[in-house]
């Protein structure tokens, strides 16, 4: 039986991997404010506890959907980079991690029938360093307001990030690998949200 995903979010980046995958969904946003999180929980705690409240939010108007919100954030020396609130800001979140490493933190949770199940995937990002003028021309390019840390993982970023210990979708902000593991323990199957067959007639 086909199914579909509700993706609670308005990610760009998360609609293009399930869309580059071939996963059948619908895009419906959450409005949770993420401010509500406090910022003292650990990295993966602070994103499961986002991602869970987000997907909440949608799986509650329709339990028999499968639902699913997701939530990325980045940890530099225990302090959490969330969206830069200004270009200013911006710039001196990169300037903090230019030369250096940090952890990004991607958790999902999936709902379904009044369960859900959640997992966090941790990434170690290196970037090499950065000049304040490509910091400033790389911003942009893109949309640095909608950007934890202030970066995204595009063409252009890959030409300060040295090397990742993790998963380039996971840093994107949707690891498929553990989607499918969140979908079999609700008893379902990655290829029923797509138009692949498993039948061989």
């Amino acid at each position: 039986m086909k199914k579909h995903l509700i993706l609670a979010s308005n990610s760009k980046r998360r609609h293009q991997i399930l869309e580059k995958v071939g996963i059948r969904h619908h895009i419906r946003p959450s409005n949770f404010d993420e401010d509500l999180i406090p910022l003292n929980l650990g990295v993966d705690r602070y994103s499961l506890e986002i991602a869970l409240a987000k997907g909440q939010v949608i799986a509650s108007l329709d339990p028999d959907e499968w639902v699913l919100s997701a939530d990325t954030s980045v940890f530099f020396e225990n302090t959490h980079l969330n969206k830069p609130k200004s270009l200013v800001e911006a710039h001196q979140m990169l300037h903090l991690l230019q030369g250096k490493s940090h952890i990004v933190c991607t958790a999902m949770a999936l709902y379904h029938q009044n369960k859900v199940f959640s997992i966090a995937h941790l990434n170690k990002v290196f970037f090499k360093p950065i000049s304040s003028d490509w910091i400033r021309y790389y911003h942009t390019t893109i949309d640095v307001l909608d950007a934890a840390g202030s970066y995204m993982i595009d063409s252009l970023s890959s030409l300060f990030i040295d090397h990742i210990e993790g998963t380039m979708e996971s840093v994107m902000g949707l690891p498929i690998h553990q989607l499918d593991e969140l979908i079999q323990k609700h008893g379902g199957n990655l290829c029923d949200f797509t138009n692949y067959s498993l039948s061989l007639s």
